[in-house]
Parts: structure tokens; sequence; C-alpha cells
């Protein structure tokens, strides 16, 4: 998650006047955004949560269900085997 930027997120962020919430999936365990990020997020006037990659796809599912206005990023996890 720390090296994640604001450019990674550039096509989430073209697209925030659709979004309400973007939720951030940040690998097998919770890490925070870097200062860079989350200072882009509030310039961009965004709303994010930060959780383990599988919380945030089981909130995702959730919301998306609920007809809510939610985009997600994603760091991709080894799957249990």
């Amino acid at each position: 998650m720390a090296d994640v930027t604001v450019d990674d997120l550039a096509l989430i962020l073209a697209e925030r006047e659709v979004t309400d919430l973007l939720i951030l999936g940040s690998g097998s365990k919770l890490e925070q955004p870097s200062a860079a990020l989350r200072k882009g997020l509030k310039d961009a006037h965004l709303t994010y949560e930060v959780m383990s990659t599988g919380a945030a796809v089981t909130t995702y599912n959730v919301l998306f269900a609920e007809a809510r206005r939610v985009s997600a990023g994603l760091i991709a996890v080894d799957s249990p085997r």
C-alpha cells in the first residue's frame, strides 16, 4: 500500500463524480496509504475506506448489490488453499 500513488488511481479519480465511496484493499493485512495518497484523495474530495483486500471485496459486493455508487482499488492477495 505504501507504494500506491494518486497516479495509480487515475481512472477512479477521473470518475469521482459517479463514486460516493472508494474502498481500498491493502492486501492481506490492513495497511494505511501514504500521506501523499491521503492528500491526493482529500484534494479530489473522494471519501475512502481502507481495509484488508478480503474485507474490501466483501464490502464492495454488499454496497454494489445495494446499488451504491462505490469503486474499489484492490491489492491482490494469494488465495488460501
